[in-house]
């Protein structure tokens, strides 16, 4: 599903909107650059050789070198790393990692923020806090986020609605690969 809504995929069936946007369709397919949806993986998908604030100004290329440290400084500062730009992630706890990601995301101002299992590689007390975290972050902002979950109490303390899917897999055709 996110990555039908991010544009990696194209839809089978149905359309996907954001707002009056026609995305995805049968017919159409927006291209991820053009959809203007952030996405936070599992892994981070930090870039190793890039500083923590060059990671977050990353997608800001196209702006000015002092809109983009505005950014950057108003995003660590939101995120408790105001004092890490200049580390490395792997300088960085998971936790740290993890909201080095989540300003990254926010950086281009997304209508819409897609999160896939973002705490799954932390312990439970850090994932516990951090998706607090997270969830008031959203919230200070005002970013609607979509998360993928299979933790029901990270679910339930995210969200302000929920679906729950089940079985999707037993649904879908058998394309003959994993």
């Amino acid at each position: 599903m996110l990555r039908c809504i991010a544009g990696f995929e194209p839809v089978q069936a149905g359309e996907i909107r954001l707002g009056d946007v026609l995305l995805s369709s049968t017919g159409v397919h927006l291209p991820p650059e053009q959809r203007h949806v952030g996405m936070m993986f599992q892994e981070y998908g930090l870039f190793p050789h890039l500083t923590v604030t060059q990671n977050v100004v990353f997608g800001l290329r196209r702006r000015t070198q002092v809109e983009q440290s505005a950014r950057s400084e108003e995003l660590l500062r939101l995120v408790g790393l105001l004092d890490a730009g200049r580390k490395y992630p792997h300088e960085l706890s998971g936790g740290q990692q993890q909201r080095v990601a989540l300003a990254r995301a926010l950086a281009p101002s997304p209508a819409l923020l897609l999160l896939d299992e973002p705490f799954s590689n932390l312990d439970a007390t850090t994932r516990e806090r951090l998706t607090a975290e997270v969830r008031d972050i959203l919230k200070q902002t005002g970013q609607t986020a979509v998360l993928v979950t299979h933790n029901e109490h990270e679910a339930s303390t995210m969200a302000d609605s929920m679906l729950r899917m089940h079985a999707l897999a037993d649904n879908l055709p058998d394309t003959g690969s994993p």
